[in-house]
């Protein structure tokens, strides 16, 4: 089966090989009546969100009233009846897992999605093509981003690599030199100067935006905007909220410039928890993706995946071209640390636009693929356990002198957690190593949670060098 990338004048890609699942999201309380009363005995009926109902009774008659002077129901009533079959949860985690204090569904979505409208836009990408009647020529290229950062000089917008590269651009890398965007509200667009066949902008709203940085491995790039202007055109404009968790079921919104048809929402669930794709991205690369059935096409690339709380979860970056409904997004916990080491290297440097990563220099496993489902928080993941690869009976790993082997790591240790300066990131899967790498820098002090032997140990600190270091 082929996918497609979602921008505009992007090639086909290819299907994914591997895909996982988990579970749906708790239920939420959308009302609590009192529906019946018998002498002193009210009868109240909850309903949730699913169109589910329960009742249970509250006695009169506590601290000597009755009727209407009886005390009002509270949620510390509701808690207690809910500890009679779950004593273990504790008031704030039965509170921020099952009460909707919004004002229900309907009023949690319109705010989710005024808060993606103050942060998407669209951004049209500019190239020099060869073409057959006149040498070189320019065109542009759709997609969408989001509002990452708002800083007091620059603020930085999110968008794909494959938005601001094309391979068939005159330019020795191939990447835009000319960028504008809009937010919500403000349809217009470049137009082509009959004269001259270049684009350019006569209205008021347009965004003149520069290319900081990026990665193809991760589908991410960086641009950036004068934040005066920004401010001064879009009052309202703000940077996103991060959530890197999410789980399959849960409510989510997909908002982009499709087909180039102006800014719009969609809605879905999440479908699949991580699969891998191969798409083509300045060479064709594998991606570890979410996927949604929400609607996705052309020119959504770049755009941002919210929840229901109207944070950003995820960067839609491609969707099948034969099937509806299958579109995907790369993770926030990929994207946020390749954009924040995109902007962190080009303000150490304005020349170098790219990202680095840490590399232990050993060589892992995965194995015992399996779902984890927490009876508690009513929630799952898939995990797996990523261990050192024990090898042949000649091979040495990790290799002397490499930074895993000056932690100490073993053969058959299994990598539970890394911690930088003390921040913990919990590995689940092979590939939030790669992702929590990204987040190393030089002179951090990188430490690793392991199991060896059915034991949980810790590993040496390690401080991390320049050599180190790789671009990706």
């Amino acid at each position: 089966m082929k996918k497609k990338f979602l921008a505009c004048a992007v090639l086909a890609a290819t299907l994914s090989v591997t895909a996982f699942c988990g579970c749906s999201q708790p239920k939420g309380i959308v009302s609590i009546e009192k529906t019946d009363s018998v002498g002193l005995i009210d009868y109240y009926t909850i309903s949730y969100s699913d169109g589910t109902t329960s009742t249970f009774t509250v006695t009169n008659g506590k601290d000597g009233k009755d009727g209407q002077d009886a005390p009002a129901l509270t949620v510390d009533d509701v808690y207690e009846f809910y500890r009679q079959t779950n004593p273990d949860i504790s008031k704030e985690e039965f509170v921020e897992q099952f009460l909707l204090l919004d004002g229900g569904e309907s009023q949690s979505n319109l705010n989710a999605v005024s808060s993606m409208l103050c942060s998407g836009l669209k951004i049209y990408t500019f190239f020099n093509v060869n073409n057959a009647w006149n040498g070189t020529s320019e065109s542009y290229s759709l997609g969408s981003g989001v509002i990452y950062r708002i800083d007091e000089d620059y603020s930085y917008i999110l968008t794909n690599y494959h938005v601001v590269y094309d391979a068939d651009d005159v330019s020795a890398d191939k990447i835009t030199d000319k960028i504008y965007a809009y937010m919500y509200g403000s349809e217009y667009a470049p137009a082509r100067d009959s004269a001259t066949g270049e684009y350019t902008v006569t209205d008021n709203y347009a965004l003149t935006c520069e290319f900081v940085g990026g990665s193809p491995e991760c589908d991410v790039a960086i641009v950036k905007v004068d934040t005066a202007t920004l401010t001064a055109k879009y009052p309202h404009a703000k940077a996103v909220k991060v959530n890197e968790s999410y789980q399959v079921g849960q409510q989510v919104y997909a908002f982009g410039d499709p087909g180039g048809y102006g800014l719009s929402v969609t809605k879905g669930i999440v479908s699949v928890e991580l699969e891998t794709i191969s798409l083509d991205v300045a060479g064709t690369r594998n991606f570890y993706v979410l996927r949604t059935d929400a609607d996705m096409t052309h020119g959504n690339s770049g755009g941002g995946l919210f929840n229901a709380d109207g944070e950003f979860i995820a960067l839609c970056n491609s969707g099948s071209e034969s099937i509806e409904s299958i579109n995907y997004a790369v993770p926030a916990k990929a994207v946020a640390p390749c954009a924040d080491g995109v902007i962190y290297y080009n303000k150490q440097d304005e020349s170098y636009h790219g990202t680095y990563r840490m590399y232990m220099n050993v060589i892992l496993t995965e194995s015992n693929c399996r779902y984890v489902y927490d009876e508690k928080t009513k929630t799952g993941k898939v995990k797996t356990d990523v261990s050192v690869y024990k090898g042949e009976a000649d091979e040495v790993n990790p290799a002397e002198g490499t930074p895993a082997y000056l932690m100490g790591l073993k053969s058959g240790d299994v990598i539970t957690a890394i911690s930088i300066n003390g921040n913990i990131y919990e590995i689940d899967r092979m590939f939030d190593i790669s992702n929590v790498l990204m987040r190393v820098r030089e002179g951090d002090s990188v430490c690793l949670t392991l199991q060896r032997d059915g034991e949980e140990t810790t590993s040496a600190a390690y401080v991390a060098t320049k050599a180190d270091f790789k671009a990706i």
